[in-house]
């Protein structure tokens, strides 16, 4: 183990420019969500479709055969 003293540049922010960060950071986050949420819709749509047309079609024709 190394008796080193570990040092790092501690800056500090003014609180105005910290709120206004803090914010942007908060409407980025907002963005995605609703980028997220609207992706996430749309794959759910695209597999509602794939399946109801994957499926077989009821035409009642099962009856009529036997």
């Amino acid at each position: 183990m190394s008796d080193e003293i570990i040092s790092i540049p501690v800056y500090k922010v003014d609180p105005e420019l910290k709120e206004q960060l803090d914010r942007q950071s908060e409407e980025r986050l907002e963005q995605a969500r609703r980028e997220a949420l609207t992706n996430i819709r749309k794959r759910y749509e695209q597999r509602v479709k794939l399946r109801a047309d994957q499926q077989p079609k009821d035409t009642g024709d099962e009856l009529a055969e036997e």
